[in-house]
Formats: structure tokens, sequence, C-alpha cells
């Protein structure tokens, strides 16, 4: 599955999120996103499963739900730019610095994994109504 994004690309998301001076700043970037989010780049919202508009709002997540988000994009064709810097501007709010180093860690590695793993990762797919390996096999 190619991503058409590199690793470090994440890195400079993460750092261009870092320059936002104010709270009020990540909230309109985010709430111009999910206007991207809804029918412009992805499928509208109507058509995504509740459960993940559910994880698409919630922040923070635990480790397993950005994991579910980040391959539900993707593997619903999204951009996986767009996707990393919704996930990780999520974060913007918290004080703790270390969860933001260890989402985009973990964004990375999925990145860097992705071709090795397209027979273990699933996502649910939107076309299909049904989960599907990143290879394009049911599961």
């Amino acid at each position: 599955m190619d991503l058409n994004m590199q690793a470090h690309e994440v890195d400079r998301i993460a750092d261009d999120l870092l320059r936002f001076g104010e709270i009020e700043e990540v909230a309109v970037r985010r709430y111009e996103m999910t206007q991207l989010f809804d029918g412009d780049v992805f499928f509208p919202i109507r058509q995504w499963p509740s459960s993940y508009y559910t994880l698409f709002m919630t922040t923070p997540l635990c480790d397993i739900d950005y994991v579910r988000l980040f391959l539900f994009f993707v593997g619903n064709g999204c951009s996986p730019h767009l996707i990393t810097e919704w996930l990780l501007s999520s974060l913007f709010w918290s004080t703790d610095r270390n969860a933001f180093i260890k989402r985009a860690n973990q964004i990375k590695h999925m990145i860097r994994n992705i071709d090795d793993r397209t027979s273990d990762w699933f996502y649910f797919d939107i076309e299909h109504h049904r989960l599907l390996f990143l290879n394009g096999n049911r599961k």
C-alpha cells in the first residue's frame, strides 16, 4: 500500500502544530479539517459508521483507537498527511508533551511498516461495508 508519505513528514506536521501559539488557531484548523473530511477529500460523514465518527470526535484516544482511526482513513483513501494532522492536533490541549511525541512515533511506526503488514492490519471499508485487510482481502 503506497501512502505517498515518509515517516519524517510526521515530524514536520508535528513541528507545524507546535508552532501554533493559541488554542483558537488549532480549533480553527480542526474545524477546517472537519469540513475537508466531510465529503471534500473523504466520504461524507453521514456514510461513516457511527463508531468511527465517535472516535473521530473524541480526544484523547487510547492507543488502539488511534491505530483504528488511522487505518480507517488511509484504508478508505484519505491523505495520510491530513489524518496525521488531525490525530496530532487532537493532543494540542494536552499538557503532556510525551503523549504528543508518543503519538507521532506511533504514526511513524505505522507508515514505516504498512507495506509489510498489509495482510495483518485491517480497516472498515466504507464502500464494501465490511472489514478488509490493507491488501484488499476480507477479514
